[in-house]
């Protein structure tokens, strides 16, 4: 989760780590010191030690945090997985053409905790080969991620995605040589002139498209063969990235504590730091520890959990109160 793992950097050196860093391990872990422990059989250099650890300690502030709030509110996926692209009973040729053919998906509404869960990918065409289909911003035109298919004339060929794509319109799209048989959104009908027939679920649509140029799109009322299983999914982490500044103290802390954690048990390199100053690492590791413990809880007592009502359902608790006679 990058908003998060770019809170803390590194000194020193010919380049310091900092992205947009405006806390640094040090004085309490210096580059030097990593400079002793890291093992180049792991990793090529101090930068990239000091990335992983970056990583970790990001996936543990996100664990602690859900943790913290789990017993006052319950995240929750919006709507169970549905599928879009029905080829009905009777196969109908899709012909082949120039630029490209897919999917829309478009929210009503802004809804910033929620993102698009892609599950499975499938391709109903009339040709065999290897089709890569995109998944782009439908604002920017960005290139999200890449799926390859690879398809067999006259079958129905599926591949796992289960990817979340964090935008308000996501494009699914392939190149139109690729001649396929006729798929619509489903509900009966190929009409995606009207939104009823469109509508994915209460909070986005799902409309087939053309493009000659992405991201500008044509609707139609053809996907061209492809289908898939989506699903409105909550995304917390664009939360957790709206709260960053009040996590940079433990997330300091922890990836001081995992560096010493590397010392002690992950590197293996032997020198006079890991070997005969292990008593003092394991120290160090359990006050780091202790420091983020006691960081964390300070920052969540000020955060403000997100008022929304699709992501987050208030879990009250229940109080017994036994009055003395």
């Amino acid at each position: 989760m990058e908003c998060l793992e770019t809170l803390v950097g590194l000194t020193g050196g010919c380049a310091a780590v900092t992205s947009d860093a405006a806390t640094y391990t040090a004085p309490h872990v210096q580059r030097r010191e990593l400079e002793l422990i890291v093992d180049q059989n792991d990793y090529p250099s101090v930068d990239d030690l000091f990335a992983d650890l970056r990583r970790q300690a990001a996936k543990e502030l996100i664990a602690q945090v859900q943790s913290a709030f789990g017993g006052r509110y319950i995240a929750k996926t919006i709507i169970d997985q549905q599928t879009i692209g029905d080829a009905g009973t009777t196969l109908t040729a899709s012909p082949a053409g120039a630029g490209y053919k897919g999917l829309k998906l478009n929210r009503y509404n802004e809804l910033p905790n929620v993102g698009y869960r892609i599950t499975r990918l499938g391709f109903l065409g009339q040709v065999t080969g290897n089709i890569t289909f995109s998944f782009v911003d439908g604002l920017t035109g960005q290139v999200l991620g890449t799926k390859v298919i690879a398809a067999v004339a006259g079958q129905q060929v599926n591949v796992n995605v289960n990817a979340l794509y964090r935008v308000r319109t996501l494009l699914i799209v392939f190149p139109a040589t690729n001649a396929g048989y006729k798929t619509v959104t489903g509900w009966g009908s190929d009409c995606c002139s009207c939104a009823d027939f469109c509508r994915l679920n209460p909070l986005a649509q799902a409309i087939p498209i053309t493009s000659t140029t992405l991201p500008t799109v044509t609707n139609t009322n053809d996907m061209g063969g492809m289908s898939i299983d989506v699903s409105m999914e909550c995304d917390h982490q664009t939360w957790l990235c709206g709260i960053r500044e009040q996590l940079a103290m433990p997330m300091m802390w922890k990836v001081c504590e995992l560096a010493m954690g590397y010392a002690l048990f992950g590197t293996g390199r032997s020198n006079t730091k890991t070997v005969r100053d292990s008593d003092q690492l394991k120290e160090r590791q359990m006050m780091y520890r202790d420091n983020f413990s006691e960081a964390m809880r300070l920052a969540l007592a000020q955060v403000n959990l997100p008022d929304d009502p699709w992501c987050f359902e208030c879990v009250r608790t229940n109080r017994i109160a036994v009055a003395i006679p």
